[in-house]
């Protein structure tokens, strides 16, 4: 008893002394020691359990801790429900919220989530919380049944096995009104985290349509860009596969927006610079896509584009994303300029030696495709671009592209007042085009189209500047038809044309398209010499050959969603587990009868082959259980699959002891 008090003392000091009174070191060997304690003298630990919980409570939000230290203090709370049983409850919803926070965290160690595993089974069992944390948090089931199915660590499998059986079962029915009581956000959450069979109640139709094909194949997508334990090139690759969904369904896939965008603008704030650039370029591709459908997330995009406006390397991105969206939400966009303007001036307004040319050329393209969005706002934004015009150690580049901008904006803004603006720095243009130099006659000749772009929307009021650019082209020497056809009209008092030309290119912008290449006929064949066993034997070929038919399914699949994941299936391996039910149900549909005989044949020998491991064994027997939700009973024999069910249970079982 005398010696338990200074310890408790001890764990009590990380946090009521200087964070740094104790090395990690220390800390781990406190923690242990603690844990040791109270699993061999549970006696006297009794007595202490609400200073062992404060203590411990308190270290696990301590932000010095290590992943070891966060293990040890999931164990001590563990061992301490097991010793102090019902007289911890005032704290159970506490330990339950570390227990739910650690597992859902992908990028926790294993030995985290194995030891929130355990005490989550420790203290549903000596506190009787069975059934009950299912109600309290209704993400807990997906959360488990996703370390069944896509958990790399076989010990951690098996605890969280050991866990839902101590936990109990809940009814399908009472968890379905309990997920449409949840707030919005925490259904996102679970939204989320959806597997397979749980979004196939929730999709309309069958599970061999695209829409549920689509709803899997996000909800795995956004899953893996939404792990922070995954690298960079995983993110890429899940991006690039929803990204070519998105631009092969097109509209289609619309109602996955609320999943993909925020995961996707997570995914780009936290990430290095490296791979910021080429993220925002696909969301761009995504906005092209869906266009209007993009205003609800106008908000948080724009807060992105205002914190990484001033990062050198991305502001030429960061532009072309303003631009992309500006094209796609059209007038709508009108209301979100206020909150740019300031950067836009900031740009221009900086010494010109300090700007790439790349940056004013996207920001000059940006303030086109904001076209009549931008009116209230010209006196503002005009003299900036006019200033480019005057400035000596303006880029060639940058000077046709403010002029080019000028011509855009003619043709979609209402410039009556800013006329003698515009057109006085446009004369001194072409004033300064010199016979034979390339570069002073195309500034000069697109002054012109510019100017013309104004003359028709002036009309007759634009005949007081007659005089002046008449003197002008005299001086230069200049010859432009169209401009004097436009004034030819004016004098005698002809109707003008209702516009001049056409928006370049670069005002249009480019539409982003793809279509869905055509998919020939299944490859049965090829899909029977992935699924043949006749030279599987040892454990690690059965394991080979389960991730073979996996990627093949996805390879051969008709559906253009699980096509999209193959080529991160080969680099996660998780995903291809995740994936295997459906895609082989995508495949299964297509079969002519003969290879689906052969392919049962197949499945059965796996289930029962002795050396077969139980995580393939269990990843086939899920694969029929899936099968049934949707009346597409594989024809296997029941006897056979619950021997094996059992078998592999008990195998399970033996593991975890």
């Amino acid at each position: 008893m005398s010696l338990f008090r200074p310890i408790v003392s001890t764990g009590a000091s990380f946090f009521d002394a200087d964070p740094y009174c104790l090395r990690s070191r220390q800390k781990e060997e406190t923690t242990k020691l603690l844990c040791l304690m109270i699993k061999e003298t549970p006696t006297l630990v009794i007595n202490y359990t609400a200073e062992l919980l404060d203590v411990l409570l308190r270290a696990s939000v301590d932000v010095e801790s290590t992943p070891v230290i966060e293990a040890h203090v999931l164990t001590c709370l563990g061992e301490l429900a097991q010793v102090a049983g019902e007289n911890i409850g005032p704290k159970v919803m506490e330990i339950m919220d570390l227990v739910i926070r650690t597992l859902q965290d992908s990028a926790s160690p294993t030995i985290k989530r194995d030891a929130a595993l355990r005490t989550l089974g420790q203290v549903a069992s000596f506190t009787g919380t069975v059934v009950d944390p299912y109600v309290d948090y209704p993400e807990l089931l997906v959360i488990l049944s996703r370390l069944v199915k896509v958990e790399s660590a076989p010990h951690v499998r098996k605890e969280t096995i050991r866990v839902i059986g101590i936990l109990g079962a809940l009814d399908p029915y009472r968890r379905k009104v309990l997920f449409e009581k949840v707030d919005e956000n925490a259904k996102e959450h679970i939204r989320s985290q959806h597997t397979d069979i749980s979004l196939l109640m929730t999709t309309a139709g069958s599970q061999s349509n695209e829409d549920y094909f689509q709803a899997v194949a996000f909800n795995s997508l956004v899953g893996i860009i939404s792990d922070p334990g995954l690298s960079a090139l995983h993110y890429t690759k899940a991006m690039d596969a929803m990204i070519y969904i998105f631009l092969t369904q097109g509209l289609k896939c619309v109602s996955f927006l609320p999943q993909v965008v925020p995961a996707m603008l997570a995914a780009i704030r936290h990430s290095s610079p490296a791979y910021q650039g080429p993220w925002l370029t696909k969301l761009g591709s995504l906005i092209s896509v869906v266009k209007q459908h993009i205003r609800n997330f106008l908000d948080p995009i724009l807060s992105i584009v205002l914190d990484f406006w001033d990062h050198a390397a991305l502001q030429t991105v960061v532009i072309q994303l303003v631009e992309v969206t500006a094209r796609a939400l059209e007038g709508e966009f009108k209301a979100f300029i206020p909150r740019l303007l300031s950067v836009i001036l900031r740009t221009f307004d900086a010494d010109a030696s300090k700007h790439q040319s790349a940056v004013l050329i996207a920001l000059l393209h940006a303030l086109g495709a904001f076209g009549l969005s931008i009116e209230e706002y010209t006196h503002l934004i005009l003299p900036a671009i006019l200033k480019l015009l005057d400035q000596h150690d303006t880029r060639q580049a940058v000077k046709e592209t403010a002029i080019s901008t000028i011509g855009v904006l003619a043709r979609q803004v209402n410039f009556s007042e800013q006329a003698s603006q515009i057109i006085h720095p446009l004369s001194r243009v072409v004033l300064a085009a010199t016979p034979g130099d390339k570069d002073s006659e195309v500034l000069a000749n697109l002054a012109m189209d510019a100017l013309c772009a104004l003359v028709v929307q002036l009309g007759a009021d634009y005949a007081i500047f007659i005089p002046l650019m008449h003197k002008v082209i005299q001086t230069s020497k200049i010859q432009h038809p169209a401009y004097d056809s436009l004034v030819t009209k004016i004098l005698k008092r002809e109707r003008l044309p209702q516009e001049f030309g056409k928006l370049s290119s670069a005002a249009v912008g480019t539409e982003v398209k793809a279509t869905a290449p055509a998919q020939s006929a299944l490859n049965q064949q090829s899909l029977k010499q992935t699924w043949d066993t006749s030279v599987v034997s040892t454990s690690d070929e059965w394991r080979d050959w389960a991730k073979g038919l996996g990627s093949e399914l996805l390879r051969e699949s008709p559906s253009v969603a699980l096509r999209a994941c193959q080529d991160l299936s080969e680099e996660h391996e998780p995903l291809n587990r995740e994936l295997f039910n459906v895609a082989f149900i995508s495949c299964w549909v297509t079969l002519y009868e003969p290879y689906q005989e052969d392919l049962v044949n197949s499945i059965a020998t796996a289930i029962s082959a002795p050396n077969c491991p139980p995580e393939v064994v269990n990843m086939l027997l899920n694969l029929c259980e899936f099968a049934e939700h949707d009346d597409k009973v594989l024809p296997l024999d029941p006897k056979m699959l619950g021997q094996n069910v059992r078998n592999t249970f008990a195998c399970l079982l033996r593991r975890s002891r």
